[in-house]
């Protein structure tokens, strides 16, 4: 898709554009709607029925091998354990989201305070360029 090229005059931020569209391009076509609606019709009368379908969405299709109560094969493996997790855990969630809470922040980088083969100002104790300061 994106060739390598020598001595392009391509900058680094064309050529993740470059890749981003060409992600949507995918991600938008009539295969990958098909494939998504293909994954979502082979779930089994019991999941169509769940009431977490909505935060596991059926898992991953790799697991899907064991039987439903109906008889019918595709049911995950993992399905007893997802609706236990997510039955447990969607009231806290939902506290949190009414409460209008942030999520947790997310590591940024610490600015380019330090030279490369100082420590890093987090305490880490590491060298900033093995640390935050990596490429």
């Amino acid at each position: 898709m994106l060739e390598r090229m020598p001595n392009s005059s391509r900058t680094r931020g064309s050529a993740r554009r470059a890749v981003a569209l060409a992600f949507f391009a995918v991600a938008l076509s009539g295969s990958a709607l098909a494939q998504g609606d293909a994954k979502r019709d082979a779930l089994p009368h019991d999941c169509r029925g769940c009431d977490v379908l909505a935060m596991c969405h059926g898992h991953c299709p790799k697991y899907r091998f064991i039987h439903a109560s109906d008889g019918a094969p595709g049911l995950n493996y993992l399905c007893a354990g997802l609706k236990r997790f997510f039955r447990h855990s969607r009231e806290p969630l939902a506290r949190l989201v009414a409460k209008g809470r942030e999520p947790a922040p997310t590591a940024t980088r610490v600015p380019n305070e330090a030279g490369r083969n100082d420590p890093c100002p987090c305490g880490s104790g590491r060298k900033f360029k093995k640390c935050c300061g990596g490429a």
